[in-house]
């Protein structure tokens, strides 16, 4: 009987997880086309092209489901590649730079400047109640770059588009 419970919850947290996810991805993907014109650049020195606006960074916590720690500890015992959490990670890292770019849009920048992406795993309590979630932490500076900035071929954003030529 306990072991049919369990398997109900593992099915439960399976079936609401996935919705959860798919769903956050999908507003990933509307907030992403939204800011597809903002510029994140890595260079080491924009010098007189940009104007510096300030340092910016955002941040996200993203808990895993029952379902995913289910499937992380199989994993655990065969080894190899665990599915399951490399699409938790990339939603934090995706919502992290979003957010990072949030703040950089409500201080006038239209830039942020050699972007960076942390991820740590927090973990709560030990043994079997241990729970765990990741962090991701995305940071930059925030610029105002001239838009007459010399550039020897054209910047594409994520979507395919033209946005400095």
């Amino acid at each position: 009987m306990d072991l049919l419970i369990i398997l109900a919850l593992l099915i439960i947290a399976c079936f609401v997880g996935g919705a959860i996810e798919r769903k956050h991805f999908k507003e990933l993907k509307q907030k992403e086309f939204l800011y597809s014109s903002f510029l994140v650049v890595n260079k080491e020195d924009v010098g007189k092209d940009a104007e510096f606006v300030g340092l910016v960074s955002g941040n996200v916590v993203i808990g895993h489901d029952y379902f995913k720690a289910f499937l992380f500890a199989i994993r655990n015992l065969f080894g190899g590649r665990v599915r399951a959490y490399e699409t938790l990670m990339e939603r934090a890292r995706r919502e992290a730079i979003i957010r990072a770019k949030e703040k950089a849009i409500s201080q006038n920048a239209n830039a942020i400047v050699n972007l960076r992406v942390e991820t740590v795993k927090i973990s709560i309590g030990g043994g079997q109640n241990k729970l765990g979630c990741f962090e991701a932490i995305a940071y930059g500076t925030a610029v105002k770059i001239n838009k007459n900035i010399k550039i020897d071929k054209p910047v594409i954003n994520n979507h395919g588009m033209e946005i400095l030529k």
